[in-house]
């Protein structure tokens, strides 16, 4: 597999996720989906653009793009970074444990690669929570032919926040620290609360635009 999961075809992405293969796995996928549905906003962004007038309200979607290419771009990354994470957790797995010293820099180093293991995912649910005020913010501004996207992506991305912190709970019971494993699922459970309540808010205006058709 190449460094980026980007540099696959759609068809090749989707055969390794469906192979034996660890990874790509959940985290990874979670964040493809949020990418995609991230992208549907971008989109729907850049067709009400194209066909404005030049003004303040062209302006203002000008600005919320840029800020949306940045935050696709982000989360692209995050992506490859739960192979990343993945990989370096089975490196620690697979260290030698014959002596005491060495069982003691095992457990060292998986515990360093447990803790990155679940701090990726709860960053990439923050950037897809970033994601969804953007989407928030499109429902009232993209075209009314092009809003039906922005909802779509406002569910790719909510599923994408829900996807990727399932990350979070299988690893946290490995979290040694216990302040720490607290902190994460403090996080975790907030994270999970607002983007739910966004996803739903961002639905619901779309619905409620499609419903009076402006």
């Amino acid at each position: 597999m190449s460094d980026t999961l980007w540099g696959q075809s759609l068809a090749a992405f989707r055969d390794a996720v469906a192979s034996d293969a660890p990874t790509p796995g959940g985290g990874s996928v979670s964040m493809v989906s949020a990418s995609l549905g991230l992208g549907l906003v971008v989109m729907a962004l850049e067709i009400t653009h194209k066909k404005q007038e030049p003004g303040p309200a062209s302006d203002e979607i000008m600005r919320l793009l840029t800020t949306a290419r940045q935050q696709l771009a982000a989360l692209g990354r995050h992506a490859d970074e739960d192979v990343e994470v993945f990989n370096a957790y089975m490196s620690a797995l697979r260290m030698p444990k014959a002596t005491a010293d060495e069982k003691a820099t095992r457990k060292q180093a998986m515990q360093q690669a447990l803790e990155r293991a679940t701090r990726a995912p709860l960053t990439a649910a923050r950037t897809s929570l970033a994601a969804l005020e953007i989407a928030d913010q499109a429902a009232g501004m993209a075209g009314i032919h092009v809003v039906s996207d922005v909802g779509a992506g406002a569910a790719l991305l909510g599923g994408g926040v829900t996807a990727v912190l399932l990350n979070v709970d299988i690893n946290l019971p490995g979290i040694a620290d216990a302040a720490l494993k607290e902190s994460f699922a403090q996080e975790r459970a907030d994270v999970a609360r607002h983007a739910a309540s966004l996803t739903a808010t961002v639905l619901e205006k779309v619905a409620s635009r499609i419903a009076v058709g402006k």
